[in-house]
């Protein structure tokens, strides 16, 4: 195979973002993705001007060329987008540089949680969470889901196609015991934490919440079942002060 013959000074268009630094600066972290693309062994792609072609977010790439020319950090607000880019360039030093930032650590915990999951499983949790949401839930409305299994509570009945449990009867047969909580999303299931952890931060993520809290049970008192408890999650516009301590940031 032939090698590739770079400048010592070269330029970039990187999604359209034009950029300039030397060889040495694209090649300093030895073992990253960058540095094998510019270490002659492979095929650049090139725009109409000549200048070499990279397919991402210009602004975001910026900051990996500063940080590869002297060191310098993004600031937080920019952090988790570059950490981002940084893992996919393989810039393993600023990766590790960045997790002082405590959005970084938190999107890596979820990223490590989520390659354990069961995807299909999660999929279709996720799913029926955001329908019944959006069905259901007014935007500035707190959201609870909660998760029953067959030993707590589980006599559902089907009505217009729609799964009920039956403390949705009317008159209802089944409350919560002191919450004041009105309207609950119900999923006839029992999840593991992790599984929860990471779908209270996805609907966070896709506007269901600004707070949102996994951990906490919510107590039943029905006829049929006795009293029971199940788990739930809750996503808020504001913070609940008053119950912080029963609940835990995902």
């Amino acid at each position: 195979m032939d090698v590739v013959e770079f400048p010592e000074v070269v330029e970039l268009n990187v999604g359209g973002k034009l950029l300039t630094t030397l060889l040495s600066t694209l090649r300093k972290e030895e073992n990253s993705m960058l540095a094998a693309m510019f270490s002659g062994r492979h095929q650049i792609s090139r725009d109409r001007h000549g200048r070499y072609f990279i397919d991402y977010d210009g602004n975001v790439f910026e900051n990996i060329l500063n940080y590869l020319r002297h060191g310098s950090i993004p600031p937080k607000e920019r952090a988790l987008e570059v950490f981002e880019c940084a893992a996919y360039f393989g810039i393993e030093s600023l990766g590790e540089s960045l997790m002082m930032y405590q959005n970084v650590l938190y999107r890596k915990r979820i990223t490590y949680l989520k390659e354990k999951l069961d995807k299909e499983q999660f999929r279709k949790l996720k799913q029926y969470a955001v329908t019944y949401f959006n069905k259901n839930f007014h935007p500035s409305e707190d959201k609870h889901f909660a998760f029953t299994s067959t030993n707590n509570c589980a006599y559902f009945e089907e009505r217009d196609g729609e799964r009920y449990l039956h403390h949705n009867q009317i008159p209802p047969t089944c409350i919560l015991f002191g919450t004041g909580i009105k309207n609950v999303a119900w999923y006839k299931d029992e999840v593991h934490e992790e599984l929860t952890r990471c779908l209270t931060h996805d609907l966070c993520e896709l506007g269901f919440g600004t707070f949102c809290y996994y951990g906490f049970s919510l107590r039943l008192q029905c006829k049929w079942c006795g009293n029971s408890v199940c788990h739930a999650i809750v996503l808020r516009n504001k913070p609940w002060k008053d119950r912080a301590a029963h609940w835990k940031m995902p």
